[in-house]
């Protein structure tokens, strides 16, 4: 900041000194020139000499002043430029004791292996794209060792993406992928797939692993050649391009051949079209068909550990016989009556829903055994199910549709078939949610829910009323009831209970401590 001579005004510089301290005057006429530099009036000739031997000293006083800052200037640079060589000299340094370096090569390729889709989620594959800017190609881009460990990791190129909208220079990075994986995981689909793209992959058909494939009239008969070649074959997708590319096939009998075969997935689509496979060894299946055509699969299927039965509309109605599924354990239906004709003792999770469940591991996931089911269910339905399978120790039950009175009805008719008293509470239940795949913009009568909490609170692990979106919350007297429970053990539930204003579904769990 600038200061003034004490006795004068005159700036001063920063030894203190007036920048007018050479040039002599009387100070009225320092005081006059101060004056003129505050208001637009012309200096008179009298003061003409003293502005100008002001002028005279102030210039070399800045020229002395700007030769200073060059040279200040000039060292700054220099400095600059030492700290910029040394900086990165001491980066570089850094660079060669981090711990990244020192990361064995499989745990490195371990790590790379999670930069890739999962091919067992369908819906992320069905949206990949092949790019350079995306993994495993983006990995060999980083330094000489990750491209190293990266080509000598054959499961990071199994995976082979291809849809209708396949870009014209995917041939060459499809071959790499070829030439550098020992398994293939092709994903092939697309309403105009490239024919030509799949006959390159037929050419390897003995090293595919997995194949998730929508088929049209075009692809089927080049399909139906790799018959005995599919010997690697371990998972497979069957799915159609539309309902008139199933005309022209009668059947697939490729797959009757793959002898390593274990997971099948097949949507039918306008018709049931056989399929053959090694049913003797499936441990997964999942499928939509007519009953008889799943009584017909899963009688020769004695080692299925997962499964998803959907029975399609307008289908004959069962003729009473009942499947034996020794090993199942994981079980998908629709509709819940498929269970009456199904025996499966070692089941410990079940699904009812009307499509392919993916969207209830949000609300299951730390859950063991479940019964989840979707939809508007029926209490009776729901104690023949417990009663069937006793070893189910957690219930989740997501209502949508129905509107008010018939959503209601499910919360109160399910809320007392579980409160304890009734000779039906099925005491092995250890986790109750409720849930609502849409937002409640209506109250819901929380009292039997709050009534079978209290009867079970004891024995409850966890519990919650979940839904989504902005709602109706509690009363309150609901709310009162809900903090008494966790002022008496059950954590965390009044937050379960409140609907909040977010996009995805708001699970809370109670614990007992």
């Amino acid at each position: 900041m600038s200061s003034s001579c004490p006795q004068c005004g005159a700036p001063t510089t920063s030894q203190n000194e007036p920048l007018n301290s050479t040039v002599l005057t009387d100070t009225g006429t320092i005081a006059r020139c101060l004056k003129l530099m505050r208001t637009n009036e012309p200096p008179q000739v009298s003061e003409m000499a003293y502005i100008q031997a002001v002028l005279s000293k102030t210039g070399a006083q800045l020229a002395d002043l700007d030769g200073k800052i060059m040279h200040l200037k000039a060292q700054l640079r220099q400095l600059e430029d030492e700290r910029a060589v040394l900086a990165e000299y001491h980066a570089e340094n850094t660079a060669v004791v981090s711990p990244v370096r020192r990361i064995p090569p499989e745990m490195l390729a371990e790590i790379f292996s999670w930069t890739l889709p999962f091919s067992d989620d369908f819906d992320e594959c069905n949206s990949v794209r092949m790019k350079m800017e995306k993994s495993p190609w983006t990995l060999g881009q980083v330094s000489r060792r990750w491209r190293a460990i990266a080509l000598a990791t054959p499961s990071l190129w199994s995976l082979v993406f291809i849809s209708g909208k396949a870009a014209a220079n995917s041939r060459p990075m499809i071959e790499a992928h070829i030439q550098r994986a020992h398994k293939l995981k092709i994903h092939f689909h697309g309403s105009s797939p490239k024919i030509e793209l799949f006959q390159l992959l037929s050419e390897h058909a003995t090293c595919w692993e997995e194949l998730d494939i929508q088929i049209n009239a075009t692809l089927a008969p080049r399909l139906a050649a790799l018959r005995g070649q599919l010997l690697s074959l371990r998972k497979l997708w069957i799915r159609w391009d539309n309902p008139d590319s199933q005309h022209a096939v009668e059947s697939l009998k490729c797959f009757e051949t793959a002898t390593s075969l274990m997971a099948v997935r097949v949507d039918y689509g306008l018709r049931p079209l056989p399929v053959f496979f090694p049913t003797h060894q499936l441990t997964v299946y999942r499928m939509c068909c007519p009953w008889n055509s799943h009584r017909e699969i899963l009688n020769l299927s004695p080692n299925i550990v997962e499964a998803r039965i959907a029975v399609t509309l307008n289908s004959p109605q069962p003729d009473g016989q009942v499947v034996n599924m020794g090993h199942l354990q994981r079980l998908s239906v629709y509709p819940s009556n498929v269970l009456e004709y199904l025996r499966a003792p070692a089941t410990t999770r079940i699904t009812i829903s009307s499509w392919e469940p993916s969207q209830e591991n949000r609300v299951t996931s730390d859950l063991d055994t479940f019964l989840y089911l979707e939809g508007l269910p029926d209490a009776n339905t729901t104690a023949g199910i417990l009663g069937k399978y006793p070893s189910i120790t957690s219930i989740a039950l997501v209502f949508t549709g129905g509107g008010h009175k018939k959503l209601t009805a499910a919360v109160d008719a399910h809320s007392t078939l579980l409160t304890h008293g009734n000779t039906l509470a099925f005491p092995q239940l250890q986790k109750i949610y409720f849930a609502s795949r849409s937002p409640l913009p209506f109250p819901i009568n929380y009292a039997p829910f709050l009534n079978m909490l209290r009867s079970r609170w004891t024995a409850l692990h966890g519990a919650g009323f979940i839904t989504k979106g902005a709602g109706t919350g509690p009363d309150p007297v609901t709310l009162e009831g809900l903090n008494a429970l966790r002022e008496n053990g059950l954590k965390n539930f009044l937050e379960s209970m409140i609907a909040l204003p977010q996009e995805c579904l708001q699970v809370c769990v109670g614990k007992i401590e």
